[in-house]
């Protein structure tokens, strides 16, 4: 027996007195009580409806008030109707709590019964009351559960719990959630230990593995059970792969084994453990700084505990440190508690899919969801809601949702895509500079071509008149001199006049009487290869003279076709 005395700092009206343990003619107890002195009600229960709960005045002083959400913490020793699924608020106006005091005010989240009444009547007709019994389960109470019974019961008068396979896996992973481990031998980085560490093989396990730790072979295969005793350990709910789809049960018959077994994670996330010392008597007990200590004592197996427990029963109080704007690219978020040694738990849920983005996560201080952005593969744009509880280290947390405070709504729009931007500008820019690169690159092919094909032409064109300089003959003058000269004159020889004119264009060149002897030489006359004469002067390249010899060049060949 403890008593609590008046505190100006939280409890300035009330006085208290707590007991704890004891046993009586039959039993160690574990359960603890408390009385107010300012009120006509009698004992309290811990974890009972009743229960007085310790909270902030934003952030100044503190009061009491009944009903706390303890109430709804569970342990193996649960009433099955303690099964309930949560639902959180998604504004301040869900859930409100009337009789709550102004300080309190926000939105609770909402409780529905995960066993219906129905199916709660069937749980208690075969013996099932606590989520102990749920987990100790043999196989003819999940058999009776599911349908099948003895033949002498008739069809009318058997249960029909097909949900119960995942009532009871739920069950066990409560047993899980609230399992305390109180090995003091183990250490930080225990779950690194070759124990604890399965390896996988690609070819299968090796039938052994010679490294030790210590001096302990740590890697030997575990024998695992065969399929005959599986089946004949079989507890009504376990999926046996290798096993027929219906397993005998002696008495029952054939009973057919369940397709599936639901995760029940999202349950799992919201419930609370009753985090007791257990059944103990002839203990120490004190009250110091608001919270009630018990240390040592002997249990109901008459053995000395060694250990140290304190009862809070002040709830912390989790707020927004920095949080960002609505309609922005911002996701990073900080955290502040209220009380000392609080560790933080988020969940991020999309407002218009109606879907929870993230489970509770664990963290410190802080947290920030860059892999919103829809650039990136993540949700993208929508209006999400970040909920925001505190844990201490006596298991409590947050009970309520305040907007701004541990509730934030805000619009996420993704920042625009840089590195796609600046990607497509330079590949645009570089294919740019590479179609104007191709096409400067044919431009000067194309005129390449055409020089060359001007080139060649003006060769055809001097080698042709070459030939025709040395093989023109006048017919005309020939035939017409021969006509009209005298009996034994001598007529002009064919090529003359042609020569005449080749030596009339090289008088004024520099080709001077060099080239006359040269043109005039029967060596080089007979050449079969012609070598081009030169131009007339140094002019003859400008545009005007060569305008002229085109204009005389189709003047000689229009007298020609005429």
């Amino acid at each position: 027996t403890v008593f609590e005395p008046p505190s100006v700092a939280f409890t300035s009206n009330f006085s208290r007195v707590y007991v704890f343990g004891g046993h009586d003619h039959d039993e160690t107890l574990g359960d603890c009580w408390s009385w107010d002195f300012n009120s006509s009600n009698p004992f309290v229960q811990d974890y009972s409806a009743e229960q007085w709960y310790r909270g902030r005045l934003d952030g100044v002083g503190a009061f009491f008030e009944p009903g706390s959400p303890a109430q709804y913490y569970v342990d193996l020793s649960s009433d099955v109707s303690l099964l309930q699924k949560v639902y959180l608020p998604r504004s301040p106006s869900d859930n409100p709590q009337p009789t709550r005091r102004l300080a309190e005010k926000g939105a609770w989240p909402g409780r529905l019964p995960i066993i219906r009444p129905s199916e709660l009547d069937m749980l208690r007709s075969v013996g099932i009351n606590t989520i102990r019994d749920l987990v100790d389960m043999d196989v003819y109470q999940v058999s009776r559960l599911r349908g099948y019974d003895f033949p002498q019961v008739p069809m009318s008068e058997r249960l029909s719990f097909y949900g119960i396979c995942d009532v009871r896996q739920l069950a066990i992973g409560i047993r899980d959630l609230c399992q305390v481990d109180q090995r003091v031998w183990q250490y930080d980085g225990w779950d690194g230990h070759p124990l604890n560490v399965r390896p996988e093989y690609k070819r299968g396990h090796p039938s052994r593995l010679y490294a030790e730790w210590h001096g302990i072979d740590y890697t030997r295969r575990e024998e695992r059970p065969s399929l005959e005793q599986r089946m004949a350990e079989w507890d009504g709910c376990e999926i046996i792969g290798a096993a027929p789809r219906r397993i005998d049960v002696s008495g029952f018959g054939l009973v057919k084994q369940v397709r599936s077994i639901r995760d029940p994670w999202r349950e799992l996330e919201e419930f609370r453990c009753r985090q007791n010392p257990g059944p103990r008597a002839y203990g120490a007990a004190v009250y110091f700084q608001q919270r009630l200590y018990v240390m040592g004592g002997m249990d109901g197996e008459l053995r000395l505990r060694q250990d140290v427990w304190y009862r809070d029963d002040r709830l912390p109080r989790a707020k927004f440190d920095r949080r960002p704007s609505s309609r922005s690219s911002q996701t990073s978020f900080a955290f502040l508690g209220d009380e000392d040694g609080c560790t933080f738990q988020y969940k991020l849920f999309d407002a218009d899919e109606r879907l929870d983005v993230l489970r509770w996560t664990p963290t410190v201080e802080k947290a920030s969801f860059p892999w919103l952005n829809m650039w990136t593969g993540g949700p993208g744009d929508g209006t999400y809601i970040l909920y925001l509880r505190c844990v201490d280290p006596a298991g409590n947390a947050d009970h309520t949702f305040i907007e701004g405070t541990n509730m934030h709504r805000w619009t996420y729009v993704s920042p625009p895509p840089l590195g796609l931007i600046l990607g497509c500008v330079f590949a645009f820019l570089g294919l740019v500079i590479i179609l104007y690169w191709e096409y400067r690159r044919r431009q000067r092919k194309a005129a390449m071509e055409r020089y060359a094909l001007k080139r060649m032409r003006r060769r055809f064109k001097q080698k042709q008149k070459q030939a025709k300089e040395k093989v023109d003959i006048d017919f005309e003058e020939l035939y017409g001199a021969r006509a009209t000269s005298p009996q034994g004159a001598q007529s002009p020889k064919p090529g003359d006049k042609a020569r005449k004119k080749s030596e009339k264009r090289n008088l004024g060149s520099s080709y001077g009487k060099d080239a006359e002897k040269r043109e005039l030489s029967p060596k080089r006359r007979h050449s079969s290869k012609p070598k081009r004469l030169p131009r007339e002067g140094a002019g003859s390249r400008s545009p005007k003279n060569r305008k002229e010899r085109r204009e005389a060049h189709k003047e000689k060949s229009k007298m020609k076709k005429k």
